[in-house]
């Protein structure tokens, strides 16, 4: 009886063997997988569609609002290792300015506005951009077959993180709205709940970004 019970605690810790073995290669690969993100440069082109968002909304009366920036970047191509992105940026509570829906959309002064680009890596993580978007202003484009819809300009700067080395720049190109000054102003008129947001470079409109940068 001693013999079989001493044979079989054997037979256990021989069993045993091959499932620490698994486990250990198991944390390997997990290992491998949570690669730490890498700082990208180079360059990228990306399709961008993005929006405006206030809170509270703008009205003519005039507000100290909180505005936000978000555009998604989509179907990058180029240099950089990065399929895709999205940015996020706001101006914080501290620094809003009080703003009309005139002077949104009539290149009135607008907040600076900080935030981050996050990248989706065609071969692996990376690092986001710290970015800084100052001067932000929006326009009527008076020319071609979208002539009256309003362009949306936006001056960004990388601060740090990836695309943030000697040279860095951010150009946005073509990022109509489908709405024309009249329209979004009348948003803010009597009786309205005043302009929330818009979109812009949506559809037929997609306009693009391109950035560059050495990593950082």
């Amino acid at each position: 009886m001693v013999k079989r019970f001493l044979k079989g605690l054997g037979a256990v810790a021989l069993g045993a063997t091959p499932i620490l073995a698994l486990g250990a290669m198991a944390g390997s690969a997990g290992a491998v997988q949570s690669a730490a993100a890498v700082s990208a440069g180079g360059t990228t082109t990306c399709q961008a569609i993005g929006k405006y968002l206030f809170s509270p909304s703008l009205t003519n009366a005039g507000v100290v609002t909180t505005m936000s920036i978000k555009v998604s970047l989509k179907n990058c191509s180029g240099s950089a290792p990065v399929s895709g992105g999205s940015l996020s940026a706001t101006a914080a509570t501290s620094t809003a300015l009080p703003l009309t829906c005139g002077s949104f959309l009539n290149e009135g002064v607008l907040p600076t506005v900080t935030g981050l680009i996050r990248w989706s890596g065609s071969a692996g993580p990376v690092m986001p951009s710290a970015v800084t978007i100052a001067g932000a202003n929006n326009f009527t484009n008076l020319s071609g077959s979208n002539e009256n819809l309003v362009s949306v300009d936006l001056p960004t700067a990388i601060s740090s993180g990836s695309f943030s080395g000697s040279g860095s720049s951010v150009t946005f190109a073509n990022l109509l709205s489908k709405l024309t000054n009249s329209a979004l102003g009348s948003k803010c008129g009597a009786g309205s709940t005043g302009l929330k947001g818009f979109t812009f470079g949506t559809g037929s409109l997609s306009g693009t970004v391109t950035v560059t940068g050495a990593a950082s």
